[in-house]
């Protein structure tokens, strides 16, 4: 199993623990304290970690890298929690170069992340932008251009996949999957 942190797992500032009196304050965990947490569910098994975010590549069959892509802001956390995602500019970089490092020794490639990667709905970066990546439509082209065809994503909690092709011949394939409760 892997993981890859969502909205609400780091430096959250409205973290909640539940008992039978009730909603409490819960403890914060930082970036570092998740990775080792879930040390089991990836970080271990990771071949290569991304130094500006908890993003990280495992090849869970011999010949398929996993992109575990951090998509969470929580480092801009403050008051309240940022729900929206991003890929940063740091993160995108890393990630192409572990995606042409992937193409040069024939390795096929999926990715994973909390945000969607392509809008699911006609507009749903304008209505709903809390369910997809700033900027989705540029980094998904620059992604799949660089050989990530296919990405299961989460945070809406339903279950839909879609695929956009641009223009130049590029595809990707967002499989968004809902929660255990969902």
């Amino acid at each position: 199993p892997y993981v890859i942190p969502g909205n609400h797992d780091v430096d959250n500032p409205q973290a909640t623990r539940y008992d039978r009196n009730g909603a409490h304050p819960a403890q914060r965990i930082g970036a570092r304290e998740f990775a080792r947490l879930y040390d089991p569910f990836g970080y271990r098994q990771a071949i290569a970690r991304d130094p500006h975010s908890l993003s990280y590549v495992a090849e869970p069959v011999a010949g398929y890298w996993l992109f575990a892509i951090d998509s969470c802001r929580y480092g801009e956390n403050n008051a309240r929690r940022i729900d929206t995602g991003r890929i940063s500019a740091g993160t995108l970089k890393w990630l192409m170069g572990k995606l042409e490092e992937a193409g040069k020794l024939g390795k096929q490639t999926l990715g994973m992340m909390h945000h969607g990667m392509l809008e699911h709905s006609l507009g749903q970066a304008s209505y709903f932008p809390d369910f997809v990546i700033e900027d989705w439509d540029r980094v998904g082209q620059q992604l799949a251009r660089s050989g990530l065809n296919l990405v299961f994503t989460g945070h809406t909690h339903t279950q839909n996949i879609t695929r956009k092709v641009w223009p130049q011949g590029e595809a990707l394939i967002d499989v968004q999957t809902g929660s255990l409760v969902s």
